[in-house]
């Protein structure tokens, strides 16, 4: 008896979940590994240049509640869009950062993004 298995492909819209989750995780932590050529390019102190983790923190958790707030009743599409969008404007405006401030301001609206791509409430309450 021959029996095969065949998986059927990932969904489109679950693969790009899995790629915008990914691509926040590596947002958040990359920088820890960069710290020291950010700290020679820009100049700056270990400790100035260990704000640009702290800041997207406090971004991040200072945020939550205000844009679950004001984007609960967006469509989830919408939001998850909304969210990755800003996320990869941050991103790139860092990229590009001329000095240190803009850089650090880069970080504040990066750490917006992953707040509306990510559920307003735990799975277990989801109805």
């Amino acid at each position: 008896m021959n029996t095969t298995t065949v998986s059927a492909p990932l969904p489109r819209a679950l693969l790009a979940l899995a790629l915008g989750n990914f691509a926040i995780g590596v947002n958040a932590l990359v920088i820890a590994g960069i710290l020291p050529a950010l700290e020679a390019a820009f100049g700056v102190s270990p400790a100035q240049v260990g704000l640009l983790i702290t800041l997207y923190a406090l971004g991040y958790a200072l945020a939550s509640p205000l844009l679950v707030m004001l984007s609960g009743a967006w469509p989830r599409r919408t939001l998850i869009m909304s969210g990755l969008i800003l996320l990869a404007l941050g991103s790139l405006l860092g990229a590009l950062a001329p000095n240190y401030g803009v850089l650090l301001g880069s970080r504040l609206i990066a750490a917006r993004g992953p707040r509306c791509s990510r559920p307003p409430r735990p799975l277990w309450q989801w109805p």
